[in-house]
């Protein structure tokens, strides 16, 4: 066992965890349309168990109809006990303790498609500001107390070790206690006294239901990170009076539905946002805090260790890497598969999209028993050809169940389009992405060769069984006039080669993802950086939380964009463009080309599916793809041969 303090036993409330590892809450859309919980749900948990966390924390669980839309009907009764109970033995097993996280109402933030959101005073609703919520009753409030009771006992009775109350980013419990959305005169409102009162009626019931020797956390934020919100200083005072009243432990974050970009940090936010805010108030409590958010396992060893607080939570790392903990404690921290903070497959396809959960880097989310990789009959030679994202994890996948795998790249190093998106410093999950993919490959005995491009004439040279034809996509260079003139670079050559970028202004036609990026790496730098973008919005595609970052930081670094703008020529002076008003130029030293990526077409299919017979495609050469597409074809493809 390690040494480090995060790894040993420790005590939350009256609990004792076997280290000080928390699985945050988190939506995953794999239970029952009942909300009674499945296989799936219940092997997605087991695997953090196994992997080593010390607490599991279940997804926010709705206990009242009040409040909540007629979209989301699912509340706790007491049909899901036998599955609950299922559950809770099952974690157990691992000597992982587990919590339920209870959650009152959704508050401004909710949907208004079916229905009016409740909230303690009539304010514009978040989905929509030309809806006005309703305000709770005083009967209403009572049925959510008298609610909160039944989903309490129900966790009790089911075997949960923990209760946590949901009372941040924004929804209903965070309402009362934010003076900018509870503007009551009654003595749920108005004075900060008053404002306390739901969330103490709120403690008080399920404090009553669970007894006295069952801890209970309550989820906050420090800070909800917009003008209106409300501040550190004043949730300071909020959770020392949570303390005197008998709360357990804080768990803080921080962000808010404004602020999504916090609520689900993206990857242009800093590590580990929340750690200053759960500093100071760890400072001012006698209870445990525990701090969650973008938290590296190093950063949070460090926390601990120096008494900065005293649990760390982890929701995406997790989903990333169940295993983490585990290879912590063991110091292989160069083989935790790192989540990248895309959030495109967890924010954007649960809370968005209403799918179920996934992830860009771990294909085996929610998919682990028919995905489960097993050891091939019949070892075959497989060459796979290319080493972007696709080709990367198709080798890995199948040199692990197997198969001896030789791996041909034309560049001097692994990654394909990874290697230039890679380069700015908000995206360093893709670096470390590519960096443990060449560590299992390298592990594996896979042989990896480099500055190898294989060509329709050098088919004949590869002595292989199967290939994986996973060679990527290339640039789109449209026939506009002026575009191979000396001021133009290509958008992966302006990552990859810094020195091609000339002066100040630099203009960049295409105002995809690529684009977005690039010109905010040179914007931090302090370059002028337009993008102009022929449809009526840029980075089309990415997920909500990680737009908002970026737009945030586009406008914060004067970032011009232009969208509804047709490139028409490029000249010596800039970017000739046309709009509904007319023509303009854009003035640029540099103009970068971004027109996005078309399949690669040099007839090294046909003569791979001549010579070998046995060819898979993958990745962009399937279809152009984001990172997490590429890892799952990649993933299916390694697992099929």
């Amino acid at each position: 066992m390690s040494s480090k303090k995060i790894f040993q036993p420790a005590n939350l409330g009256k609990l004792k965890l076997k280290n000080r590892v928390v699985m945050e809450a988190m939506s995953t859309g794999f239970d029952n349309p009942d909300g009674t919980k499945n296989s799936r749900w219940m092997e997605f948990h087991r695997r953090a168990a196994e992997g080593g966390a010390g607490i599991i924390l279940t997804g926010a669980t709705a206990f009242t109809c009040v409040g909540s839309p007629f979209a989301d009907p699912r509340v706790i009764n007491y049909g899901w006990m036998p599955s609950l109970s299922e559950f809770t033995e099952l974690i157990h097993r691992y000597g992982t303790k587990v919590g339920m996280q209870l959650k009152a109402g959704y508050g401004y933030q909710g949907s208004v498609e079916a229905y009016i959101p409740k909230t303690p005073s009539p304010v514009p609703a978040f989905q929509n500001p030309k809806v006005m919520t309703e305000e709770l009753t005083k009967n209403e409030i009572e049925t959510i107390i008298k609610d909160a009771a039944r989903g309490a006992s129900i966790a009790k009775m089911s075997g949960f070790d923990l209760v946590e109350l949901r009372m941040h980013t924004g929804y209903l419990v965070d309402n009362f206690l934010t003076e900018s959305l509870n503007f009551r005169t009654d003595e749920y409102g108005g004075s900060f006294k008053n404002r306390l009162r739901f969330a103490t009626e709120f403690y008080q019931s399920v404090r009553a239901a669970l007894g006295p020797d069952i801890p209970i956390s309550v989820r906050i934020s420090g800070d909800h990170k917009i003008t209106n919100g409300r501040s550190l200083e004043e949730t300071i005072k909020i959770c020392q009076y949570f303390e005197s009243i008998g709360v357990n432990i804080l768990n803080i974050d921080g962000g808010s539905w404004e602020a999504r970009d916090y609520l689900f940090v993206s990857n242009y936010v800093e590590d580990a946002p929340f750690v200053g805010d759960a500093k100071k108030i760890k400072e001012a409590v006698n209870i445990p805090v525990i701090v969650a958010g973008k938290l590296t396992p190093e950063i949070a060893i460090d926390i601990v260790e120096n008494g900065t607080v005293d649990f760390v939570g982890f929701g995406r790392q997790f989903i990333a890497d169940p295993s983490f903990v585990n290879k912590s404690a063991r110091k292989d921290f160069a083989d935790i598969r790192r989540c990248i903070n895309c959030n495109q497959y967890c924010d954007q396809r649960v809370v968005v999209e209403r799918k179920t959960l996934g992830c860009s880097v771990n294909p085996l989310v929610g998919k682990g028993a028919e995905l489960e990789l097993k050891p091939v009959r019949k070892a075959k030679k497989v060459s796979v050809i290319g080493g972007g994202p696709a080709g990367l994890e198709a080798a890995r996948v199948a040199a692990e169940r197997g198969h001896y795998v030789t791996l041909y790249e034309k560049q001097q190093g692994l990654g394909g389009m990874l290697r230039a998106a890679a380069t700015p410093t908000f995206k360093k999950g893709l670096r470390d992405l590519v960096k443990w993919e060449e560590k299992q490959l390298n592990d594996l005995g896979v042989e990896v060769k480099l500055n190898a491009e294989i060509t329709p004439e050098k088919v004949k040279d590869i002595d292989a069984d199967v290939v994986v034809y996973a060679v990527g996509a290339t640039p789109i260079r449209p026939n506009i006039p002026g575009i191979d003139g000396d001021n133009i670079v290509d958008v992966v050559d302006s990552h990859l080669n810094k020195h091609l970028i000339k002066g100040e202004n630099i203009a960049f036609a295409g105002g995809g993802l690529s684009a977005c990026d690039a010109a905010l790496e040179l914007a931090l730098e302090g370059k002028k950086v337009t993008i102009i973008e022929m449809l009526g919005d840029v980075a089309a595609g990415l997920a909500k939380a990680n737009k908002i970052s970026l737009m945030r930081l586009l406008k914060k670094h004067g970032a011009t964009i232009l969208t509804n703008h047709i490139v028409k020529e490029f000249t010596g002076e800039g970017i000739l463009c046309e709009n509904a008003d007319g023509e303009i130029v854009v003035k640029s030293d540099t103009a970068v080309i971004a027109f996005g990526l078309k399949l690669i077409e040099n007839g090294l299919y046909e003569a791979l599916s001549n010579h070998i017979g046995e060819v898979y495609l993958a990745g962009d050469s399937m279809n152009i793809a984001k990172v997490g597409e590429a890892i799952m074809s990649g993933y299916a493809i390694g697992n099929m041969i």
